[in-house]
């Protein structure tokens, strides 16, 4: 959902009381479900919120992920309901309240009101704050995140690539970063180092899956990804690149020294040392395993 509010709580503001509820200025009541540690939120502070909201008859309309979203708030930003309710919590909280369609979308949201709801039918709102963050902690905490996130796919990755050589009868080597290779012509024996420039032959598919790029023109007619525009501006000719110099992806900078010069091999890159949570183009999606066929025509020694 875009346009979300931006959060950020005001210091003096009071929290649930021992009762559990309380009552917004403009008369939203609320049930304070679980009552925190008393941590008063403050401004240009990030809080992880959980969050979820459901029509009358339970159908999810918003819902926070695994993870607690984050929202940066403006004590003075007009956001609706929600935002008087958080601007009634501290850290631990959690509510349930309900409030109209129209407010949701047209004051927190910003934005129209969706054509299969009705502006005045009851939303279900329930809210938890989870966590207080200064920016810097919060950049830290997104860091260590996404680092987490990244070992574990890319162990997961590991497994899927290992299960796939195992069922083709593949015996490939793997680097340290998690690369598996095959050698399939060992060429003259002459390696590309970083700095060097390489002159190379290649086909790229997901793994076990479509092609979405090569060199060679009679792969690409094969494969049904043959560019006329690219055939009559460039042509299908081998691709030149400096190594090691983070020109092309990790798993190439890797991949490509590995290979001698005249020789062939495959190349197996776990998303982490291809493209990532953020893919390429509509072949390559987030997370893709690429396998790259290469040939190593020339090593320019720098």
């Amino acid at each position: 959902m875009k346009n979300i509010w931006i959060v950020i709580l005001a210091l003096a503001i009071v929290a649930c009381q021992e009762n559990h509820d309380f009552v917004t200025e403009s008369g939203i009541e609320v049930s304070c479900i679980v009552k925190g540690d008393g941590e008063v939120l403050v401004k240009d502070s990030v809080l992880l919120l959980k969050l979820q909201i459901t029509t009358a008859d339970d159908k999810i309309l918003i819902e926070s992920t695994d993870e607690p979203m984050p929202l940066l708030y403006n004590p003075e930003m007009a956001a609706g309901d929600i935002q008087e309710v958080l601007n009634k919590m501290e850290i631990g909280d959690s509510v349930y309240f309900e409030t109209s369609v129209e407010n949701l979308f047209t004051q927190t949201y910003q934005t129209a009101v969706p054509d299969s709801l009705n502006a005045t039918d009851k939303v279900k709102v329930a809210m938890r704050a989870v966590d207080l963050m200064s920016r810097e902690a919060f950049q830290a905490y997104q860091s260590e995140k996404q680092m987490e996130m990244m070992a574990s796919k890319t162990a997961e990755e590991s497994k899927i690539i290992d299960e796939y050589l195992e069922a083709k009868g593949i015996d490939a080597q793997t680097t340290e970063s998690g690369l598996r290779y095959v050698i399939t012509d060992e060429g003259n024996g002459t390696f590309a180092e970083s700095g060097d420039k390489v002159s190379v032959h290649y086909a790229g598919k997901i793994l076990d899956g479509a092609y979405f790029d090569t060199s060679m023109e009679s792969v690409a007619r094969e494969q049904g990804i043959y560019n006329e525009q690219r055939a009559e501006q460039v042509g299908y000719n081998p691709f030149e690149v400096v190594v090691g110099q983070g020109r092309v992806i990790r798993g190439w900078d890797e991949g490509i020294p590995l290979i001698p010069e005249g020789g062939k091999g495959t190349l197996y890159i776990p998303s982490a040392l291809g493209y990532g949570a953020r893919g390429s183009g509509a072949v390559i999606k987030p997370f893709s395993i690429l396998e790259f066929d290469v040939e190593v025509i020339s090593v320019e020694k720098n």
